[in-house]
């Protein structure tokens, strides 16, 4: 990655998001699925009301899966990221 050539440290930043990006799009899935059986139907309509593609059907659950997971990889990215940048400086 572009973050810190000179000593390698990225590939751990590149796999902590890989690994919160997934984790977030399973979560959206247990939920989906949870609603289906009627289960957190409170919290299925909060999340349809916060995140701008889910829905509970299918298409709505596989984009926001997509959603959850980019948006979860660049927060995480961006806070590793400045995490490094201030750790260096010690």
């Amino acid at each position: 990655m572009f973050f810190n050539k000179k000593k390698n440290k990225s590939c751990c930043t590149s796999s902590a998001a890989e690994a919160g990006a997934l984790t977030a799009a399973s979560l959206m899935l247990v939920l989906s699925l949870l609603n289906s059986v009627g289960l957190y139907q409170n919290a299925t309509a909060e999340m349809a009301k916060w995140h701008m593609f889910y829905t509970p059907d299918v298409q709505g659950t596989i984009l926001g899966m997509l959603e959850a997971a980019v948006v979860t990889y660049v927060i995480v990215t961006l806070f590793l990221w400045f995490q490094g940048m201030f750790k260096d400086k010690k």
